[in-house]
């Protein structure tokens, strides 16, 4: 098991069509989706992708997406894209008012 990082989640782009995000997707076995280390490193992932995309918007970057994707969700008449929409993860947002002053 491992993790993707993809700029382009569509199969079927070509030529000059854009995605409209970044995706970081890690396939584990679905025995260990509920191991206490995956759960940690998922967090971790969801935070990471929660400031990378409040960095990005911050110069008109492109949003992140986690997906934590049990292998054997992985088939061959699956998409990208279909497995984004069943395995996706909310991203943990950066408290904007972390460094304000008050």
């Amino acid at each position: 098991p491992g993790s993707l990082l993809n700029e382009n989640p569509g199969s079927n782009l070509s030529g000059n069509q854009q995605t409209s995000e970044k995706l970081l997707v890690e396939i584990k076995a679905r025995r260990d989706l509920e191991d206490e280390t995956v759960k940690a490193k998922s967090l971790a992932a969801r935070t990471w992708i929660g400031h990378a995309s409040h960095h990005a918007a911050s110069y008109g970057g492109k949003p992140w997406r986690y997906l934590l994707v049990p292998h054997d969700a992985v088939l061959e008449n699956v998409s990208l894209a279909g497995l984004a929409a069943r395995f996706s993860l909310p991203p943990i947002l950066p408290d904007v008012t972390e460094g304000a002053s008050s």
